[in-house]
Parts: C-alpha cells; sequence; structure tokens
C-alpha cells in the first residue's frame, strides 16, 4: 500500500531556503545531488511510515 506524504508549508520553505543556500554556495552539481538525496529519503519513509514521527498538526490529516 502507497501512502501519501504530508509535507508542511513550513518544512516547504525550509527546502525552498536549503535549495537557494546550496546552490548559491555549491553550485548546480551539488544540489542536484542533495535534492536526489531528499527524493530518496521521501520515498523510503514513504514505503517504511513507522521511520517517521509522528507530528501533532498531521494527527487531524
Amino acid at each position: 500500500m502507497t501512502r501519501n506524504i504530508v509535507i508542511l508549508e513550513s518544512a516547504k520553505d525550509d527546502f525552498k531556503e536549503i535549495k537557494i543556500y546550496v546552490h548559491s554556495e555549491f553550485g548546480e552539481p551539488i544540489w542536484k545531488a542533495v535534492n536526489a538525496e531528499y527524493k530518496a529519503a521521501f520515498k523510503e519513509i514513504q514505503r517504511n511510515p513507522e521511520y517517521g514521527t509522528d507530528i501533532e498538526e498531521l494527527r487531524t490529516l
């Protein structure tokens, strides 16, 4: 069973800041590698949701 991943708006904002920082400090190739690592981590959590942490804000979803 595939589960949906819910990403909080605050996490999206953090991710944008990380993208800007990594891209400006290390360049496009490093950003692509970092982004691929994030995507792989999200897919792993999607396959194995017990790896994640219960977050109060998400209990109502």
